[in-house]
């Protein structure tokens, strides 16, 4: 049976690490690869020295453990639910009462970035706090929604930049789109921070290679589907944008932007009546 997208994606990702580990086994021996963030951090600096390679994934691994033994003590005793609910409550005050982290709005930032400056945005300390509770034996999951990350466990969400939780049922109720992620669909998001950098800096080719494979990975990527979208429109790749913003307009068929975006595609290939029917659709959506 061949593998899937998400299957190749994660095979690419750990040959490169299990490469790296076999040039420097005694340098690497204090970092643990399992983290999520430490694989986000080996895929932001890919291009980057091996020195600072290890100098990041070994600060990121030494925070996550640092933040987890502090947890750990005041945890003693509890299980179950009473210990999932305590790591939601407690997590995001060690993370910024104790070791000073500030959460910061600013998006599109690197993990290894934060590491630098200990700011945080909502997808790096999502990471951080998703990479704590594992350690902490809870069953963490990140949260995709549009234009936003959190963490959720079995019972509760945690926005990771605010420090509030609430139980899961309601997440529907403060996001009209949300998409729990599998662990092996995580590095998507990583993905699409990456394009999103490349394309401040106009680098749409670039951009589109990592859309490419966060929506590999995370197929329901509606966000992703609309920039990649957005930057095929701009490459010229016109049958390729109608196909992405096709893919939004299907989960969300009062999406006038995209309705918008494929019109105009649709008239640069010729075909007047499909533009004509999406600018009607706009207007009666206005």
């Amino acid at each position: 049976m061949a593998p899937s997208l998400i299957q190749k994606e994660n095979q690419e990702l750990n040959k490169k690490i299990d490469n790296f580990l076999s040039t420097v086994p005694s340098k690497s021996k204090d970092i643990d690869f399992e983290l999520e963030g430490v694989k986000r951090i080996f895929i932001e600096m890919e291009n980057q020295t091996t020195e600072e390679l290890i100098l990041y994934t070994k600060k990121y691994t030494s925070l996550v453990n640092h933040i987890s033994s502090i947890l750990e003590e005041e945890l003693e005793g509890l299980t179950g639910k009473k210990r999932e609910r305590a790591v939601v409550k407690k997590v995001w005050k060690v993370v910024v009462e104790n070791l000073k982290i500030k959460s910061w709005d600013n998006p599109f930032i690197s993990l290894f970035e934060s590491l630098n400056n200990y700011k945080f945005d909502c997808d790096t300390s999502a990471f951080l706090f998703y990479d704590i509770g594992k350690k902490l034996n809870i069953n963490t999951r990140l949260v995709t929604t549009s234009e936003h990350a959190l963490v959720a466990t079995d019972n509760f969400f945690l926005e990771t930049t605010k420090g509030k939780y609430r139980k899961i049922k309601y997440l529907k109720n403060y996001y009209k789109r949300y998409y729990i992620l599998n662990n092996d669909q995580n590095q998507s998001i990583t993905y699409d921070q990456l394009a999103m950098k490349e394309v401040k800096s106009f680098n749409y080719k670039k951009a589109k290679e990592f859309f490419d494979k966060a929506i590999a990975l995370n197929n329901n990527d509606f966000d992703g589907y609309f920039n990649r979208g957005s930057i095929n429109s701009i490459l010229g790749n016109y049958k390729e944008a109608i196909e992405d913003f096709s893919k939004v307009i299907s989960e969300n068929p009062g999406d006038t932007l995209s309705h918008q975006k494929r019109s105009i595609c649709y008239k640069k290939l010729g075909e007047i009546k499909k533009a004509e029917k999406d600018l009607k659709i706009v207007e009666r959506l206005e």
